[in-house]
């Protein structure tokens, strides 16, 4: 019985020392809003890129079918 006793003590304390060396990772602080860059969203479906790329297209081979059906 003793042994037993024993075994969740020290279980016990294994399982709290393990929470006391994460929780500083745990806890890492938030940097404040303010210091954040927003990254600029890109969207593939823009119209604007498409069309860019079209008129690229077209402007290296002036009769590519497949870019002046999509222009």
């Amino acid at each position: 019985m003793k042994k037993r006793v024993r075994a969740e003590i020290n279980t016990m304390a294994l399982m709290l020392l393990v929470a006391l060396l994460l929780s500083p990772v745990a806890c890492k602080k938030e940097e404040p809003q303010s210091e954040r860059i927003p990254a600029q969203a890109y969207n593939p479906y823009s119209t604007e890129s498409v069309l860019g790329e079209v008129k690229q297209k077209l402007e290296k081979n002036p009769d590519d079918v497949d870019a002046l059906f999509h222009l």
